[in-house]
């Protein structure tokens, strides 16, 4: 089972869609390290990639047959060079999309693989799409999740 980091911009959007929610496939885990409604910064992001001291923990595991929000990845190709460098550095396998995908496809994609979102967990649909989202303990001087 290999260690997948998924990077770009992420959120939750919960309003005009059939499903919001999907499992997390057989032998397959998903660590997030923010709630939903919160945003992750580059730096956090990129030190959990290199395996920092003092890195975010996840904040949620989820297992096999769990179910969890089916989130949406983004490209942020401005930061690629900055996740591939820490990736490298940390001896993780950075995955980045071309265009916008559900989680709920990238977990099909790696089905059998440790899975970490390191994208920002937004949720629009809600009365307000900062719900949670500023604080100083998550979020930083800049995000990259919207």
């Amino acid at each position: 089972m290999a260690d997948i980091y998924l990077c770009g911009h992420g959120a939750w959007t919960t309003s005009k869609r059939a499903t919001v929610f999907t499992t997390v496939p057989r032998g397959t885990s998903l660590s997030m390290y923010t709630p939903i409604g919160r945003f992750l910064g580059l730096g956090q992001a990129c030190a959990i990639l290199r395996g920092d001291q003092g890195r975010l923990m996840p904040d949620q595991v989820f297992r096999a047959y769990q179910s969890t929000t089916d989130l949406e990845l983004s490209p942020a190709t401005e930061f690629s060079g900055q996740f591939q460098q820490a990736g490298n550095a940390g001896g993780g396998q950075v995955h980045m999309v071309l265009a916008e995908t559900m989680l709920s496809t990238l977990l099909r994609q790696f089905e059998g693989h440790n899975l970490h979102w390191l994208a920002c967990r937004v949720r629009f649909g809600g009365r307000d799409t900062t719900e949670g989202g500023f604080n100083d303990d998550f979020v930083p001087a800049r995000g990259i999740g919207v």
